[in-house]
């Protein structure tokens, strides 16, 4: 009987540009052959799944009833090895073991409670977690498995998108976007008309409260909120003139080492996570100055020697990134599990 893997679709259904959701449907197509592919989804999804995946849906109260009991009764009613999520969440209490690849920027929509039961199954967890970054204090096991990137090469972008323009794609959350826009005032006078800056993934909370920020900061004119699909954002990313990412990425799945397998400038947070993906492939600023981050926004986007410089080195840093190796780690870890 081959292994059976129940994964954790939820970002799927509710965060679909999410990196979460975007680095399961990396896990999805390397998972290895023999290995059976059950998805447990809390709602209809739209995209269509691989043809491998045999898609179960049920439903949760909520985030927390989700990933403590739906999940674990899934597993067990269908014989599952193991739940891999990439959540950073595992049961308190299941009995199934759960396979943690993190590629979420915080708590997701989690009450306090579900937060709180969330961070305490992760010490039953196995932690995957990419090599090249600084291993996290965790307590439970942990395993390292080389960086992946999943580009899509026939990815179109969305209708009416600029020639040239600076991408955001990250949390969403304001502690993000705030010091974005403070630090986009001082660079949009001088690039906005022509490098506007694009703001994808937000979901409609977010968007209402950027709306809203827009005319404090006079940015209506320069700053444009995209909502594209997950492929559509894949070519966003791939097309864009630099990438901002101003705040600590995710482990897995994030805009930020997409960005850099493209080989495209990109301007980011001086901060540890950040300055082991990118090593010297990003301008960094640091955190709390947002006039040298708009600095090196501008400075990225008008000198062209700088980008190009920052293109070579992110083509560099990313060459190195196999996705046979990723697969073949992935494999060793679920025949651990058989």
């Amino acid at each position: 009987m081959p292994t059976r893997i129940l994964y954790d679709g939820w970002p799927l259904a509710h965060a679909p540009l999410s990196p979460a959701a975007n680095h399961l449907r990396q896990l999805l197509a390397a998972a290895p052959a023999d290995v059976e592919l059950l998805l447990a989804l809390p709602a209809a999804v739209s995209e269509e799944l691989p043809a491998r995946v045999q898609a179960h849906q049920a439903t949760g109260r909520d985030r927390g009833d989700w990933e403590q009991n739906r999940l674990q009764a899934l597993a067990a009613e269908h014989s599952a090895a193991a739940i891999h999520t990439t959540a950073r969440a595992a049961s308190l209490l299941g009995k199934v073991p759960t396979l943690v690849s993190p590629a979420e920027y915080n708590d997701a929509g989690r009450s306090r409670m579900a937060a709180a039961q969330a961070h305490g199954g992760l010490a039953r967890a196995r932690l995957l977690w990419p090599s090249d970054l600084p291993a996290p204090a965790h307590s439970g096991a942990l395993t390292t498995l080389p960086p992946c990137v999943s580009l899509d090469a026939q990815a179109v972008l969305p209708a009416h998108t600029p020639a040239e323009y600076v991408l955001y794609h990250g949390s969403g959350q304001p502690e993000a976007l705030l010091p974005l826009l403070k630090a986009w005032t001082w660079a949009a006078g001088s690039i906005g008309e022509l490098y506007p800056l694009l703001i994808a993934g937000l979901d409609p909370q977010q968007d209402a409260w950027l709306q809203a920020q827009l005319p404090i900061f006079d940015l209506q004119d320069d700053v444009q909120v995209v909502h594209p699909t997950p492929t559509e954002l894949h070519a966003l990313i791939q097309n864009c003139t630099a990438l901002v990412h101003p705040e600590p990425p995710p482990a897995w799945g994030s805009s930020l080492r997409q960005a850099l397998a493209c080989g495209k400038a990109v301007v980011a947070l001086q901060e540890p996570l950040t300055e082991a993906m990118v090593g010297s492939a990003a301008y960094l600023a640091a955190a709390g100055d947002t006039r040298s981050l708009g600095a090196a926004i501008l400075t990225v986007v008008v000198e062209e020697g700088v980008r190009a410089g920052l293109e070579q080195q992110a083509a560099q840093k990313s060459a190195s990134w196999d996705a046979g190796a990723f697969e073949a780690a992935l494999k060793a870890v679920y025949l651990e599990l058989a």
